[in-house]
């Protein structure tokens, strides 16, 4: 993987981490279960 995607992936991953930070954890559990069935 060359390193501008690398990055690009890693300020996603940052920024849907700070978005769930204000999520409860059954609202981040109905999410995985959600993307489990897909």
């Amino acid at each position: 993987m060359n390193t501008p995607r690398l990055e690009d992936l890693m300020h996603k991953a940052r920024s849907a981490q700070a978005a769930y930070a204000h999520f409860s954890q059954s609202q981040v559990d109905a999410i995985v279960r959600a993307i489990a069935k897909v």
